[in-house]
């Protein structure tokens, strides 16, 4: 038996089984590769942790005896400090300081985060950063941007490169910047000198639809309402009844004037590029040939409309609802008639509607 052994040794490994071996030995090698390649990269971020922490409990202990924070000679100087650092610098600011990272672990700073709607990068200028910029990162000027630690403190108005900057202490903060009726709250960020929080806001459109052909739908002022709880107008209508403007995500309540009406939308969602229709109703009034009548909305103004042509009517565009109207010119004797005027109490509804004065 144990000759037999021996000559079954001797023979080698198959084929088959050297294979097996060469692909279990591929498989360890990667595997450690992968964890020298994770011990490394952790071990450069609890390298850079390490420093960024020593620099702080020196510039801490040097401010605690001496009243002020100083620059890396002066805590080496004043023995807080063995050297000046390889992986940190320290930007002094009115009282206070901040650790910048350098040379390795500034490339090895995390990738841009993004959550909604809010993004937080690296390679900013000195300082905080506070952005508001479109879905298409256009710069956006007006946001009102602040940061808290435990209460609200301003950083500035965007301007018209989208940037509001500040200087404070490396540390984790929240952010919210107020736009447009709305203000969008961050969670807890951490944030170094040179981090740039970006906030991005959705386009919304609102466009008046079923028209008159040709009418003039210009300057409608169209106002939001978010959770700041107060009108802001964001924009008016163009020629072919169209506003676009930029708004920070969020729930909103929508006011369209026109034409002597005003419609409220009391819930819309501004979470993606957002469309509001705004339907009209296409209003034909009669009143005779070359007279004009006049309208009044729930806004209590009366708006003129256009004078009847050959037929003794005229076509305009009117939001549905309920409307009052009148012929002023059989009340200044200008023509015959008038009884039963003004008509009130109207129902203006579906694509179109006809109304027939005296």
């Amino acid at each position: 038996m144990r000759a037999k052994n021996n000559r079954r040794i001797s023979d080698g490994f198959t084929l088959a089984e050297l294979l097996v071996v060469i692909s279990v030995l591929g498989m360890l090698a990667g595997v450690v590769v992968f964890a020298v390649g994770g011990i490394n990269d952790r071990g450069q971020a609890s390298a850079c942790a390490e420093d960024a922490r020593t620099l702080k409990t020196a510039e801490e202990t040097y401010r605690a005896t001496k009243g002020t924070y100083a620059t890396e000679d002066a805590l080496v100087a004043a023995g807080l400090l063995t050297k000046a650092s390889d992986l940190h610098d320290i930007a002094l600011i009115t009282n206070a300081y901040s650790v910048e990272d350098t040379g390795s672990c500034a490339s090895s700073a995390a990738a841009p985060v993004t959550t909604q709607g809010i993004s937080i990068a690296s390679g900013g200028q000195p300082g905080l950063t506070v952005a508001l910029a479109t879905g298409a990162d256009q710069p956006l000027a007006g946001g009102d941007a602040q940061y808290s630690d435990g209460s609200w403190i301003p950083i500035g108005i965007t301007g018209t490169d989208g940037q509001a900057n500040t200087k404070v202490p490396d540390g984790s903060y929240t952010f919210r910047v107020d736009f447009r009726g709305e203000t969008m709250t961050s969670k807890p960020m951490k944030v170094t000198s040179g981090s740039i929080i970006t906030f991005h806001t959705v386009t919304t459109t609102v466009r008046f639809s079923n028209p008159v052909d040709g009418e003039d739908l210009a300057d409608s002022p169209i106002a939001m309402r978010g959770n700041d709880g107060y009108w802001m107008t964001i924009d008016a209508t163009d020629k072919s009844g169209v506003a676009v403007a930029e708004l920070l995500p969020g729930d909103y309540e929508a006011r369209v004037d026109f034409h002597g009406s005003t419609k409220v939308y009391p819930s819309v969602a501004v979470a993606n590029p957002t469309t509001i229709d705004v339907p009209l109703t296409q209003t034909r009034i009669h009143t005779g040939q070359g007279v004009a009548a006049t309208h009044r909305g729930n806004n209590g103004q009366w708006a003129p409309d256009s004078a009847a042509d050959s037929t003794g009517f005229t076509t305009t565009s009117l939001l549905a609802g309920t409307y009052d109207f009148d012929v002023p010119a059989l009340h200044n004797g200008v023509k015959k008639g008038g009884a039963g005027l003004p008509q009130l109490g109207v129902d203006i509804s579906g694509t179109t509607f006809d109304v027939k004065l005296p």
